[in-house]
């Protein structure tokens, strides 16, 4: 028997958020290079697509999703082929006179991006020759980091599945027709009773990873349906699974878990699906940079590399990770960070992210979620407990990143 989901204060982060999102249905020509000699770069041109200005104009115009969702994709992408060609020509040339053999190893179009691989004196000449944002080492910005649920006993802590049910600390007694504290706490019975239950809506959980075949969410995963090409975007593991401590399992199942057997809820949007991506770790000798968690977001965008559907983008992408936001102040001003998250909101799509657990004191909330565009983007949700009381371990504001007046309660 697979042990059961059980929502703790921690996982409040999720669903506050999830229940307020989901239910309810920049140029320079004057680039700015970090100096680390030869190696991987990662080059933001000037000439980005102006997601903010496309949000505004979605919402007064009541533009519908799936246009919006092209419509980004398709300004993007165009933005990046011309920029493309621009540096292909750039590189052939500086090659044949320099002698070098430096190359494009990838391209974006979220961001208006590539990585290159050169010095530093090829980097200088790029960003004097074509219209550079930013050129950077392609690792700079490692964020991709969660707790595990329990620190205490994450390391012995084995997968959440049929040879550790014994076990597992998240085990809890089957109620039939029960539901977890948390949920009325936040109200969502409310909601329910209106019809509000996340029915065929689709969350994306960018996590640890997940074991799709707990019985909290079983079924829910939309790769049991449509295969993994449109619902799996591996990063450790080809095929879906957790890493120790299985937070990923614990976070969706917060946002949306159901106990078929004997309809004990245990998520908010109990009716809704999932698609998932493990980027994120729980050890910081593995943390990912932006640049490789900007890949996630890309994909959201267009699971199913087909650019005529939408049935395929999430409604929310839920986010229960980051970095403390010691030293990494300079993701407020990274255009990287901006473009990728102003997208995703763009194209419809509701981007949470956990403010943290290195409260109770303030200017606490981790990186990338302290990043403020504007009152409502980036998403930032702390944790509460039972009594809808603020939990003593959560991150708190305001935001090293911008005004006060940005700060919503």
């Amino acid at each position: 028997m697979i042990s059961k989901l059980k929502i703790t204060q921690r996982a409040f982060l999720t669903t506050r958020s999830f229940l307020l999102i989901t239910l309810l249905g920049i140029c320079s020509t004057q680039a700015q290079t970090v100096d680390q000699g030869e190696g991987e770069y990662l080059v933001t041109f000037a000439d980005q697509f102006d997601a903010a200005g496309a949000s505004v104009l979605f919402d007064s115009l009541g533009t519908p999703l799936h246009q919006r969702q092209s419509t980004v994709i398709r300004e993007s992408m165009s933005k990046s082929s011309k920029a493309c060609n621009l540096l292909r020509g750039w590189l052939d040339e500086y090659n044949r006179e320099n002698q070098t053999e430096w190359s494009m190893l990838d391209s974006f179009w979220i961001v208006n991006a590539v990585i290159l691989r050169m010095d530093r004196a090829a980097a200088a000449h790029l960003g004097q020759t074509l219209e550079i944002r930013s050129i950077d080492p392609v690792n700079a910005l490692p964020i991709g980091y969660t707790e595990s649920i329990d620190n205490t006993k994450a390391e012995s802590e084995g997968p959440c599945d049929e040879s550790n049910s014994g076990s597992s600390t998240m085990e809890q007694p089957e109620v039939v027709n029960g539901r977890e504290p948390g949920l009325g706490a936040i109200q969502a019975p409310l909601l329910w009773a209106r019809g509000y239950t996340g029915k065929n809506r689709r969350a994306m959980l960018m996590d640890t990873g997940v074991w799709p075949q707990h019985p909290a969410i079983q079924g829910k995963f939309i790769g049991q349906r449509l295969g993994l090409d449109q619902s799996w975007y591996a990063y450790d593991e080809p095929v879906p699974a957790d890493k120790i401590g299985n937070h990923g399992t614990h976070v969706i199942g917060t946002v949306l878990g159901l106990d078929s057997s004997n309809r004990d809820t245990i998520g908010v949007a109990y009716g809704a699906y999932f698609i998932a991506t493990d980027p994120i770790v729980t050890n910081l000798a593995l943390v990912r940079s932006w640049t490789q968690l900007m890949r996630a977001f890309q994909w959201a965008l267009n699971p199913d590399g087909d650019t005529s559907t939408h049935t395929d983008v999430p409604d929310v992408i839920n986010n229960s990770w980051g970095r403390t936001n010691a030293g990494l102040d300079s993701v407020c001003q990274a255009v990287v960070v901006a473009q990728a998250l102003l997208s995703v909101e763009a194209a419809g799509i509701a981007n949470v992210f956990s403010a943290g657990n290195n409260g109770p004191g303030p200017y606490t909330i981790g990186v990338p979620a302290q990043v403020i565009y504007d009152s409502l983007n980036v998403f930032c949700v702390g944790a509460l407990d039972a009594s809808n009381v603020l939990a003593g371990f959560s991150s708190n504001g305001p935001s090293r990143c911008g005004s006060d007046s940005m700060v919503q309660s």
